[in-house]
């Protein structure tokens, strides 16, 4: 009993140092209070392995066909009306020798011009660590023509993107055979005083901003959850966020 308790001590460290990490890679910096959210996350097995990509590759029957299929992978989740998500980018970038990349500055010739909001990146390292930024999930907003800008957090392009992630690195794991458990994390940084888009024309709910810069969630999965069904793992990993936006109203952002 006694190793038992240790080892799920040790896991819980292991996984707070991961969202830890997954936080410091920000490519673009920490988000400005009451103007920016990001959300990052990561996904790894319990045990790297360094010949994943490579069994991934002989799978597909080349590393192109192997990219063409884990790109398709985020088709699988509907983004409905959300146009910024990841499965809009088309073009893989190698970065480095150990890592391929899906992100918005391969699709421009100018990279400086794409907006925080609109920042997407999606790596994938050859051992199986990957992670995911998006730089949309809070923002200043002056829909319905408000008197004065809103900061608002977009619980829809969040589910949206983190499940496309989710899907991606499932495929990923399937096409190079990698089975049993892998940590999730997930965080959604720089929220303090945002509200909920969703019910943002609510004004019993706008009186309700969240309360932290912070919202973390890292919990074990096993890959075949990633498999069988993302969305259901992103859910999981943002129930408690979505409870806290809503004052305890259950409702689905992909639902529509």
């Amino acid at each position: 009993m006694e190793r038992l308790y240790e080892r799920r001590q040790r896991q819980n460290v292991d996984r707070e140092q991961l969202l830890a990490d997954c936080i410091a890679s920000s490519p673009i910096g920490q988000p400005t209070p009451g103007e920016q959210g990001f959300l990052q996350a990561f996904v790894q097995p319990t045990i790297r392995d360094d010949d994943l990509w490579d069994r991934a590759v002989v799978s597909c029957g080349d590393e192109r066909q192997l990219l063409d299929r884990l790109r398709s992978a985020t088709s699988s989740v509907p983004s409905g009306q959300w146009g910024t998500n990841l499965s809009k980018i088309l073009n893989w970038r190698q970065r480095g020798a150990d890592k391929w990349s899906l992100n918005t500055a391969s699709q421009v010739s100018d990279p400086s011009a794409i907006g925080p909001d609109d920042e997407i990146v999606a790596d994938l390292s050859m051992d199986g660590r990957c992670y995911f930024f998006y730089g949309g999930a809070a923002v200043t907003s002056d829909r319905n023509n408000a008197r004065r800008t809103i900061f608002a957090l977009y619980e829809r392009g969040i589910a949206v993107n983190l499940a496309q992630f989710l899907a991606l690195v499932g495929a990923y794991y399937r096409a190079g055979d990698q089975w049993g458990p892998i940590h999730i994390g997930m965080a959604v940084t720089g929220i303090r005083g945002a509200i909920s888009a969703h019910f943002m024309e609510d004004i019993s709910m706008s009186a309700q901003p969240y309360g932290d810069e912070i919202a973390v969630r890292a919990l074990p999965f096993d890959t075949r959850d990633l498999e069988e069904d993302p969305v259901a793992a992103s859910q999981k990993l943002m129930d408690r966020l979505m409870r806290a936006m809503s004052g305890g109203i259950v409702w689905d952002p992909l639902s529509d």
